[in-house]
Parts: C-alpha cells; structure tokens; sequence
C-alpha cells in the first residue's frame, strides 16, 4: 500500500496537473477502426485461398494414395513391386505432409506480415496522438487493474490509424485471427478413408 500511495501522492494524476498517462485497448482498436477491418477481411480471403488450393493439391495426392494402397493391398503384385509401390505410398504421404506444413507456413508468414503493417501503423497512431496533446506514456488498457475512461483514447486512435492508413494508401489491406475459419487440419480429411 505505501507504493500506491506515494505513486498517487507524488503525482501521475493531481488535479492541477493534466493526464500524462493514456491508454489503448488493442482489442477495442481491432474492432473500431477500418484499416483492421479491412486487414481481417484480406487475410481471411488470402487463409481461405490457400486452404482451397491445399485441399485441391491434398485431394489429389490422397487419390493417388489410395490406388496405391489397392495395389499394395490387392495381393496380386510380386513382393519386389509391393515394395516398390509401399515405397511410393510412403512418398505420397510424406509430400502431403509437407503440402500441408508449406501451406500452413505460407498462412503463417502472410499473417505476421499483415500483422506487423497494422502494428507499425497503430504504434505511429498512438504515439502522434500522445505526443500532439501532451501525454507523457501511453500502455495497453488491458494492464491496468483499473482506469477511468477518460484515459482511453482508442477510439481517437483508431480514426488516426485510419487516416494515416488512407494517406500512405494503404487502406485496403485487413488483418484478423482468423478464429472463424477451419484450420489446415480440418479442411484435410483423416489419411486412409
């Protein structure tokens, strides 16, 4: 308790003194401004697409699997083309595991690189806002244990990221996590059926 109140009695906030600490809820910011809007929706469309072409490219490396698992199974080859065509299914399946480790390092990569955009910009965002009123720090709301909601300038932030978005032309791109969407491994059915 000493802490807390020397911090309060020394002074962030006196009432002769103006606010020099803000906050911004990340979460808030993703949900009101446009760019991140228009960032979720891009990388939705660029995860559906690669998740179309794995499934397209997975369907037909299991075809192929599963004709040579009948061959294998069928009991009419020698034991030197069983082999060779065990080796081959083997092939088969280990390139459809690295399909789907391309397909999700390829989601991955994209991701970041959108997320990074956003970041960079909404860190521009922040800090022009804090430093064009006077705000001496500005942190996640969602740090604080408690706030008064004149602290939190999210909104203001997320007009700015807009602007400043429009202004270096890009405001079309969209950044989301992509939660509503089935994963790599859902859109893949199970091996052998």
């Amino acid at each position: 308790m000493v802490l807390l109140g020397s911090t309060l009695g020394g002074g962030f906030f006196n009432s002769s003194r103006a606010v020099e600490l803000v906050c911004v809820s990340g979460n808030q910011l993703l949900e009101e401004s446009q760019f991140a809007q228009q960032i979720k929706q891009q990388l939705q469309q660029k995860r559906n697409q690669l998740i179309e072409e794995f499934k397209k490219k997975a369907q037909e490396l299991q075809e192929k699997m599963k004709k040579l698992q009948e061959e294998v199974t069928s009991g009419l080859l020698s034991k030197e083309e069983r082999e060779k065509k065990e080796k081959q299914l083997e092939e088969l399946n280990k390139q459809l595991q690295m399909l789907q480790i391309q397909t999700q390092q390829q989601i991955m990569a994209y991701t970041q690189q959108q997320l990074q955009l956003l970041d960079k910009l909404a860190k521009e965002a922040i800090k022009a806002l804090s430093q064009s009123l006077g705000f001496k720090a500005a942190i996640d709301c969602t740090q604080l244990l408690y706030y008064d909601k004149s602290i939190d300038i999210t909104p203001q932030v997320a007009k700015i990221l807009d602007q400043m978005a429009k202004e270096a032309g890009k405001l079309g791109p969209a950044a989301s996590m992509l939660n509503e969407t089935p994963s790599i491994n859902q859109a893949l059915p199970p091996l052998g059926k």
